[in-house]
C-alpha cells in the first residue's frame, strides 16, 4: 500500500497500540483491540440490520432528514442519521482529500479510502476497499475518523451517541459483516450495531455508551469490515458523533 503518514495518522499511532511497520510507514494493527466490559453497549442484536427511523438512540431518535438534498438529486437522504450536533470533522465526506489518502479525517487500516459520487446526502460518500497487500489473506479492514480535536471535557463517564451509513459499492463484492465501533486509545473498542446484508440501500449503523479513561489521548468513530473477498469494498456517509448531555 503506497502510505502517506499524515496529520490524522501521527496523532493516532503516536500511542502505544501494537504496530506494524510497511513501506516505512507506522501502522496500528487493530486485530489486538480489545472490547470493554459493562461500559461497552451494543443498543441492538449484532445479526440484524438497522435501518433509518426504525429506533431511538439515547433520545436522538433517526427521525428527520439531516441534509435537504441527496446524491440522487434532491430527494431526501434514504438513511437517516441520529439528529443532533455532531461534533464530528467531515462526517458527510464532503471536504474531498485533505491531503491524499487522508480523506478530510478519514483514513484506511488495511484499506484504501477515496470519494465517490454514490452519496446519502449531499455529492459525495467515502468508498472504503480492502488494500490490495492484503488481498487473498482473510483479513478484515477498517476506516475510522477521529474526534478532533477532543472536547476539553471528555473524560470517565462522557457519553457519546453515534450513527453512520453504509451499503455495497456499485460494482465491488461487499463485505459480510460491518460493524460501528468507538475506540479509546490504547485498546478499548465501544461496539454497537451491525449490518451482515449489504445491498444497495442506504443502511443506518449505530452506538451509544460513554468514555471509561481518564486520558483517551484519541476517541474514533471506526467502521469494521469482516469475513472478507479480494476486492471487498463499502460505501459509508452522514457519520455524526454526538454527545447527550
Amino acid at each position: 500500500m503506497g502510505c502517506e503518514c499524515s496529520e490524522w495518522v501521527h496523532r493516532l499511532f503516536a500511542m502505544s497500540l501494537p504496530v506494524l511497520y510497511l513501506a516505512g510507514c507506522t501502522l496500528t494493527d487493530l486485530s489486538n483491540l480489545q472490547g470493554g466490559s459493562a461500559d461497552v453497549i451494543e443498543i441492538a442484536s449484532s445479526s440484524s440490520s438497522s435501518s433509518a427511523g426504525d429506533g431511538d438512540v439515547g433520545g436522538f431518535g433517526a427521525t428527520s432528514s439531516a441534509s435537504a438534498s441527496s446524491g440522487g438529486g434532491g430527494e431526501a437522504p434514504s438513511c437517516t442519521p441520529l439528529v443532533g450536533n455532531s461534533l464530528l470533522l467531515n462526517g458527510d465526506v464532503e471536504l474531498g482529500p485533505t491531503p491524499p489518502p487522508s480523506m478530510g479525517n478519514w483514513n484506511g487500516w488495511r484499506a484504501s479510502v477515496a470519494e465517490h459520487d454514490t452519496a446519502n446526502s449531499g455529492s459525495k460518500s467515502l468508498l472504503v476497499c480492502k488494500d490490495e497487500q492484503t488481498e487473498g489473506d482473510g483479513a478484515d479492514f477498517a476506516t475510522w475518523a477521529d474526534l478532533y480535536p477532543l472536547p476539553t471535557d471528555i473524560g470517565p463517564g462522557w457519553s457519546f451517541a453515534a450513527s453512520i451509513c453504509v451499503r455495497a459499492a456499485p460494482g465491488f463484492p461487499p463485505p459480510t459483516q460491518l460493524t460501528i465501533r468507538m475506540h479509546e486509545l490504547p485498546t478499548l473498542d465501544h461496539v454497537g450495531t451491525a449490518v451482515t446484508a449489504l445491498d444497495d440501500q442506504w443502511q443506518l449503523l449505530t452506538i451509544q455508551g460513554a468514555i471509561t479513561q481518564s486520558d483517551p489521548g484519541v476517541v474514533s468513530l471506526m467502521v469494521m469490515a469482516d469475513s472478507l473477498a479480494d476486492g471487498t469494498c463499502f460505501l459509508a456517509d452522514d457519520a455524526v458523533i454526538l454527545h447527550p448531555r
